[in-house]
């Protein structure tokens, strides 16, 4: 029995010149996206937040909506610290 021709028993029917365009390999999906909140707090209850960590992430999070940036960098991030009272300790400098 002879092959038909182009079918995959037979002969190739491609130049070597032919490319194949093929979509970009997406990237590994990394799991759940990271929350902001500490591992240990519940996500569903911020009232078992510490008070400090509340005002943390309420600040982070105002400044975001306040000024459009859905990541802040850590220059903005330092401001909102300073701007909650936090000061670098002098005798640790």
């Amino acid at each position: 029995m002879r092959p038909i021709e182009g079918s995959r028993a037979g002969p190739s029917v491609r130049s070597p010149k032919t490319h194949i365009m093929r979509a970009p390999k997406k990237a590994a999906a990394r799991g759940p996206k990271a929350s902001p909140l500490p591992p240990e707090a519940p996500q569903d209850d911020p009232a078992a937040l510490s008070s400090d960590v509340l005002e943390f992430v309420t600040a982070i999070d105002d400044y975001k909506r306040q000024n459009q940036r859905p990541f802040p960098t850590w220059s903005e991030v330092l401001e909102i610290v300073r701007r909650l009272g936090y000061r670098k300790d002098r005798q640790s400098a």
